[in-house]
């Protein structure tokens, strides 16, 4: 695994409507397979003769500048963001350098300061959370982990011996998956390779899926239900290679794959995710051993069903 590859995307800004810097480091990162990015923005590698595709969206939740009053400049949420945790967090600009320290925040707007003396920022502008991403013998822990993590799984695939696929990087997912709705592959099966919410806590108990037992399999989200043929091939595969698995929380979330079917009825989709705390959030945290696991069950998936 190359975790210095997972530090360089998780830190690579990239929400949408601003995804030029992690665009080109996914880019560079997949130079001599011929990359190509459609009319939505979407980046597209073709492995030799697809049956399926491979999916996992570049984007990550973040902030738009709505308004400035005076010394204080006002953001809205861009994605699914719990904003009562954000308080004495930073918020940084891309395209200016600045760095922006939260002040106060509800539903539908964040108050922010700026932290440098003098700044230019104008509403319409994109920030991130201003966040380092930190890598021990275990854990893995920082920004946008949904889904770069996701991101970071499919680039090796496609850098693998694994064949005949489309890897797709998608703008959108986190504001309606709109990079799902103008995808222009016709192909019948989706496998989304996401990054999704581990809830255990201390003192309160299991809700769901855990670090460190596992990718996380869906069987029915708020969306969809996935392909049962697909599904238990995965579990197959699973069980073979001895990799442990999990199952998400049903009616949780929602990714690319729910909206293929509604663009194109009979296709069929499964959901493959590394389970990570904290998403959404300046630090999410993940380990080493989930993502490898991840990368196990889909190179198998991908080398029998090709084979």
């Amino acid at each position: 695994m190359d975790w210095k590859l997972i530090k360089e995307l998780t830190e690579a800004p990239g929400v949408y409507g601003d995804l030029r810097k992690i665009k080109e480091f996914i880019l560079s990162s997949l130079k001599g397979l011929n990359p190509y990015t459609d009319s939505h923005g979407n980046i597209v590698v073709k492995k030799g003769r697809p049956a399926l595709s491979l999916v996992a969206h570049m984007d990550e939740v973040g902030f738009v500048v709505s308004r400035i009053e005076g010394e204080r400049i006002l953001m809205s949420p861009v994605g699914g963001i719990n904003l009562s945790n954000l308080i004495g967090n930073y918020i940084y600009i891309p395209d200016k350098g600045v760095n922006l320290y939260i002040i106060s925040a509800d539903k539908h707007e964040i108050e922010t300061i700026p932290v440098e003396d003098s700044i230019n920022v104008e509403p319409g502008e994109i920030g991130v959370f201003k966040s380092k991403t930190y890598i021990n013998s275990q854990f893995i822990s920082g920004k946008a982990l949904d889904d770069r993590l996701g991101c970071y799984l499919l680039i090796e695939l496609l850098r693998s011996d694994a064949s005949d696929f489309y890897g797709v990087f998608t703008a959108g997912e986190e504001i309606g998956t709109f990079g799902a709705w103008v995808m222009e592959q016709d192909i019948k099966e989706y496998i989304c390779i996401e990054t999704t919410g581990a809830f255990e806590h201390p003192g309160k108990g299991v809700k769901g899926p855990v670090l460190k037992k596992g990718p996380v399999l869906t069987v029915v989200d708020r969306i969809e239900k996935v392909d049962t043929t697909l599904l238990n091939h995965l579990i197959e595969v699973a069980k073979v290679h001895g990799i442990p698995y999990q199952f998400k929380q049903p009616f949780i979330g929602g990714t690319d794959c729910g909206r293929f079917k509604y663009k194109n009825l009979g296709t069929r989709t499964a959901i493959v995710a590394v389970p990570a705390r904290y998403i959404h959030s300046p630090y999410g945290l993940s380990t080493k051993e989930d993502i490898e696991n991840s990368y196990k069950i889909l190179y198998n998936f991908l080398k029998e069903k090709n084979g």
